[in-house]
């Protein structure tokens, strides 16, 4: 293996990080994806914070994106594509990076997506390996966006539930990426298409933890639930679910509805932070002085018999 490869792909981290010297990295990732929303705007704008939070994980900074984008040339107008690529270029730029350049295609659907560059010192590279007995967990937005994207197309969520969850998405985890660095985190990843069950499952498998999550404390979108409840959390849900139902455990009165809403995909959610309580409640305090809506969700313990409870 290539000493200079400080993260690869074995331990399905948020991005690989490749260092350049002895004070320099680079964090490298790519994601992409179909329309959430109707607005072409908008999901350019959500497609960016997804993908720039892959680096914010790793405790980086975004400095360039390519972007990737197929495009139905013929079936939808140009103006739509221009639009996307505004939302995105927008969204990258007020973070503090840049577009500068990318890959098209002609393809039966949209999805558009960014090959990210970005950099951090070797020795503060935060990975999903460095939880520890005695930590907290730490998540950094509302959860409940699966459930709503997947009732757009069907029209059984009202535009003022979808606009809550658009600015969720919209929203960029930079500022949390920056204050758990201050406060010493010791792991991090971000909740995405593997909902908060897969992503912090990656985190306990690679510290070698068991993590205790309190379902009452998970912070949740306004009009999630009432959906979920309905039948309406994404397909996305169930097969988190048979993926990891091996190593996880659900308490025996857990709302069902509940164990959909931990499962289910989330996309540009939150990051879940491992640190000490004391170091997490004053980034919770700092983070809630700046409008972020973030909760203490659970406890990371030595290693039990499974990975995950749910309580």
């Amino acid at each position: 293996m290539c000493p200079d490869l400080l993260v690869g792909a074995a331990s399905c981290d948020d991005a690989a990080v490749y260092r350049t010297g002895p004070d320099s990295a680079l964090v490298l990732t790519v994601d992409v994806f179909p329309p959430v929303v109707n607005d072409p705007y908008d999901y350019g704008c959500i497609v960016a914070a997804n993908c720039l939070s892959d680096c914010w994980a790793m405790g980086g900074d975004p400095l360039a994106v390519l972007n990737v984008v197929m495009f139905p040339t013929g079936k939808l107008d140009l103006d739509v594509l221009a639009a996307i690529l505004q939302g995105g270029a927008d969204a990258v730029r007020s973070a503090g990076a840049f577009v500068v350049g990318g890959h098209t295609m002609t393809d039966e659907r949209v999805s558009y997506g960014m090959a990210v560059i970005g950099r951090v010192h070797p020795d503060r590279v935060i990975t999903n390996a460095g939880a520890r007995p005695g930590d907290v967990l730490l998540l950094t937005k509302a959860l409940g966006v699966g459930a709503i994207t997947n009732s757009i197309k069907p029209g059984a969520v009202s535009e003022e539930v979808v606009a809550r969850a658009v600015a969720f998405m919209k929203e960029f985890n930079k500022r949390p990426s920056e204050l758990m660095r201050k406060f010493g985190a010791h792991a991090c990843t971000d909740v995405t298409g593997f909902g908060l069950a897969g992503h912090l499952a990656n985190v306990t498998r690679e510290s070698g933890v068991t993590a205790v999550v309190h379902t009452s404390e998970l912070p949740v979108i306004e009009g999630a639930m009432e959906l979920i409840e309905a039948g309406l959390a994404s397909p996305m849900s169930f097969r988190n679910y048979r993926f990891l139902k091996d190593r996880v455990e659900l308490g025996e009165t857990l709302d069902p509805n509940m164990v959909d809403l931990v499962f289910d995909s989330e996309t540009s959610g939150g990051l879940v932070i491992a640190l000490d309580r004391a170091a997490a409640e004053e980034m919770l305090a700092a983070l809630h002085e700046e409008g972020v809506r973030a909760a203490i969700i659970g406890e990371v313990f030595e290693r039990r018999e499974k990975e995950i409870y749910f309580e």
